[in-house]
């Protein structure tokens, strides 16, 4: 299944609900989709129509809905089959949906590989493609172990770990006919997770793996094949520019075809201080695969949520929506960067009785996005699918983001023992910390996207935090954002 497992999901959301939010200004958020299936992908369809892909118990099916979220049309791809390995779901230039999987056979290593082809009627037309793959093992059910790319001309990739502790890669045409295999060899010590992304003509692929000529730490490589898988470049430090960061194995890439630029999301602990938490690196590469330029600072607290490749989306203004999870995932948040990685707003989803997980991210072309949140009720009990509609307005504007229930600065880890962190992508701004008696014990400039304070000298207790914005024309201070936050 792409991206998430739905046990493993249900796990996490069930620890994740012992570590409530502390009081802060509750916004109620305004839900544009609530469902009792997972909503693992989404893709913006035109004509004002969102397509879906969800999963449940009862398995994987595939739903239309309108912009304003109303279900129009839905049907159920497969029951539920543990023989499903992966996929991936497109939407091709005559608006059908395209589903492509890997399935594997009841006789050990052997898999086959299928495409759905779903048209306006809802009506999926299945196709076996003539093409075994004899040495897929047991060990492959992760997304970062399986990727499927979709080609220009119809054709697609398809590249998965073997027995053999290679990659495989195998090009189809648009017939579905074999056009080209290779085989890769993987670092023996590596786990089995690799990138996949197109090349800037959406006909060659690129193939990120760890090196296997040197000892370094996490050294990656990137290897460019054409559509007939020639080696025609290669990049033998994909992470140069933002050392000594380095990116995880848990890596995951998006590509942007409109200006040829593709976007890593990636989880990082710093292995000297491994309790200070997970910091989300996103870096952007040229259309040859060389970092660019890095940004780094939000914050997660699970090894594998640092985000995915379907929290990651662009609109037509190539503006960058992410979405992450911080403060035991009771608190997501999604930003909003230009094309350069430069910071534009970010907002934050608040709400003392749920915990919620990000899991796709859909930018609509003309700003704004759809952000899917795997919702768990910490009072019921309940689990929900919900999805959030952001506005590009929610994003840059304060009053638009508390209309619709966002909260725009948030405090964590809370309870916290030693350091008070206010996370906040507002500009020409300061927080001030009050104890209950409203004495100020301590006021700070805001000129990062995480300001840490040192509270290891307070009393243990509760304190209230304010943050304030300047006018830049006017001088005059505003609160926009406060909230409780308790020493331990």
């Amino acid at each position: 299944m792409k991206n998430i497992k739905f046990y493993t999901l249900l796990a996490l959301l069930l620890m994740a609900g012992s570590g409530m939010l502390m009081a802060q200004d509750v916004y109620e958020m305004e839900e544009f989709i609530v469902s009792d299936d997972l909503v693992v992908l989404m893709y913006y369809s035109g004509d004002n129509e969102i397509t879906a892909m969800t999963s449940s118990m009862q398995g994987i099916a595939i739903k239309k809905y309108n912009d304003d979220g109303l279900l129009l049309d839905s049907i159920l791809l497969w029951p539920r089959n543990e023989a499903i390995l992966d996929f991936e779901m497109f939407t091709n230039e005559d608006g059908q949906t395209l589903v492509y999987y890997l399935e594997k056979q009841l006789d050990g290593d052997t898999a086959t590989f299928h495409k759905v082809t779903i048209g306006d009627d809802m009506i999926p037309v299945f196709e076996q493609y003539d093409w075994y793959g004899f040495d897929c093992p047991e060990t492959v059910v992760d997304s970062k172990e399986v990727h499927v790319l979709a080609n220009k001309d119809g054709g697609c990739f398809l590249s998965y770990s073997t027995v053999q502790d290679s990659i495989r890669i195998v090009r189809f045409d648009a017939a579905g006919e074999v056009a080209a295999e290779r085989t890769v060899k993987r670092h023996p010590q590596q786990v089995n997770y690799h990138g996949c992304i197109p090349t800037s003509d959406s006909m060659g692929i690129h193939i990120v793996k760890w090196r296997t000529d040197t000892t370094a730490f996490c050294v990656y490589g990137c290897y460019t094949f054409d559509s007939s898988l020639n080696l025609v470049n290669r990049v033998d430090d994909v992470d140069a520019v933002s050392r000594p960061i380095y990116c995880s194995s848990y890596t995951d890439y998006r590509f942007n075809p409109n200006i040829g630029k593709t976007y890593s999301i990636s989880s990082y602990i710093d292995p000297i201080h491994p309790d200070d938490g997970q910091n989300i690196i996103m870096s952007m590469f040229d259309q040859d695969m060389n970092q660019m330029d890095y940004t780094w600072g939000m914050i997660s607290p699970y090894a594998d949520m640092g985000g995915g490749e379907h929290t990651v989306d662009f609109d037509s203004e190539n503006r960058v929506y992410v979405a992450g999870v911080m403060e035991v995932m009771t608190n997501p948040y999604i930003a909003c960067l230009d094309e350069n990685l430069n910071k534009l707003g970010e907002i934050h989803f608040v709400h003392p009785k749920l915990t919620q997980l990000p899991i796709t991210v859909m930018a609509f072309p003309d700003g704004g996005c759809l952000v899917s949140c795997n919702t768990f009720n910490n009072e019921t009990g309940e689990f929900k699918a919900i999805v959030y509609k952001v506005t590009i307005s929610d994003l840059l504007d304060v009053e638009e983001a508390h209309s619709h229930g966002f909260a725009v600065a948030v405090a964590y880890p809370n309870p916290g023992k030693d350091v008070l962190n206010i996370r906040t992508a507002l500009q020409n701004a300061h927080v001030e910390i009050y104890d209950l008696t409203g004495k100020l014990v301590c006021k700070k400039e805001i000129t990062e996207n995480v300001t840490s304070i040192n509270a290891e000298s307070w009393p243990s207790g509760v304190y209230v935090w304010k943050v304030y914005t300047t006018g830049v024309s006017t001088g005059s201070t505003t609160l926009v954002e406060s909230g409780k936050w308790i020493k331990e």
